[in-house]
């Protein structure tokens, strides 16, 4: 840290400490009024740059739009089971993989929930072979087997709900972290953050968001994790995270691999498409128009209590949901 800094912040601690004397206070009770304030003024610091964290139906839309991704459809496939290559067993509507302790400790405890589950004869098998080189290809011999009891098993709303709450553990929850970080206001940003690390952990790239985000910022002249002070520089940012997106997938990540991973950039068009035609708040009817995607989602009016505080920058495209409509004949 630059000594300049130091110095400042030691003149400011010194003349807020002498204020605080100059009143009667002694020098300890003027220190402790001093942090006092420090910590109340981080506080509200802190909770003003997470008031515009996403509400649930905005998180539905995210969520949504990632199963349209993964699986075709907007429909939540918790049942999903299937082998790939480099990740063993991708379970439930994420993707989540079986060589994943996260993944072996959710199925440690729905099976302590449910001791009689289909699951427990697995989950031993499981356990030795996460962390393994053979995790990989050890799981697709368990696929025909394993898949067909998961997907019966998937039907049953605990663990349905210990794969949301594992999807908002290792995604949501960090995404939005993130996003509070850079202070960033619009639901789109935070919901294309969000996108970013769920296509990349379904591709098997370890932690690569924050990369991309230190690259946006570099790219705009910014520090590697800097706040984004006016909603002008967050719609510079989204602009230009989505191309980095673009520019990783089509470069980095298609050169070194197969043509199917270069498909993923059509779900980074899809972003594109609703920041173009200004759907900001992800609220009411979302609709999507774009060369491979045509879909709306209907997210529901949001509570009063869950209106965002944050800018109404969510005008949408007037024409945007006529031309939809108009494509499906409806």
């Amino acid at each position: 840290m630059p000594s300049s800094v130091v110095v400042s912040r030691a003149a400011v601690v010194g003349f807020f400490k002498g204020f605080f004397a100059s009143l009667g206070f002694d020098g300890f009770h003027a220190s402790i009024l001093f942090f006092c304030v420090v910590f109340l003024t981080a506080t509200t610091e802190a909770k003003s740059r997470d008031r515009c964290s996403m509400n649930t139906a905005q998180k539905e839309v995210a969520y949504r739009l990632g199963s349209l991704f993964r699986h075709g459809d907007l429909a939540y496939h918790f049942e999903a089971c299937e082998y790939v290559a480099g990740k063993g067993l991708a379970l439930g509507h994420a993707g989540l993989s079986s060589c994943s302790s996260s993944v072996v400790d959710m199925l440690k405890s729905y099976v302590s929930m449910t001791p009689s589950s289909a699951l427990a004869p697995f989950l031993h098998t499981l356990q030795k072979m996460m962390g393994t080189d053979r995790c990989d290809s050890e799981s697709g011999l368990l696929e025909a087997d394993f898949c067909a009891v998961w997907a019966s098993e998937s039907l049953k709303p605990d663990l349905q709900q210990l794969q949301w709450d594992l999807v908002d553990k290792l995604l949501m929850q960090p995404s939005e972290a993130l996003s509070s970080t850079l202070a960033l206001k619009l639901a789109l940003s935070r919901a294309v953050v969000f996108d970013a690390a769920l296509q990349l952990y379904d591709l098997g790239i370890p932690d690569p968001v924050t990369s991309l985000v230190e690259k946006t910022n570099a790219n705009l002249g910014r520090q590697a994790i800097d706040k984004l002070v006016s909603l002008e520089d967050e719609f510079a940012w989204l602009s230009e995270f989505l191309n980095v997106r673009l520019q990783h997938l089509g470069g980095d990540v298609g050169a070194a691999s197969d043509e199917g991973w270069k498909s993923e950039i059509a779900r980074v068009k899809v972003y594109e498409y609703l920041m173009h035609t200004r759907q900001y708040a992800l609220s009411n009817v979302v609709g999507v128009f774009t060369n491979d995607y045509i879909v709306e989602i209907q997210s529901g009016h949001l509570a009063p209590q869950e209106q965002a505080n944050c800018p109404s920058a969510n005008t949408p495209d007037p024409f945007a949901l006529h031309r939809l409509r108009h494509l499906r004949g409806s």
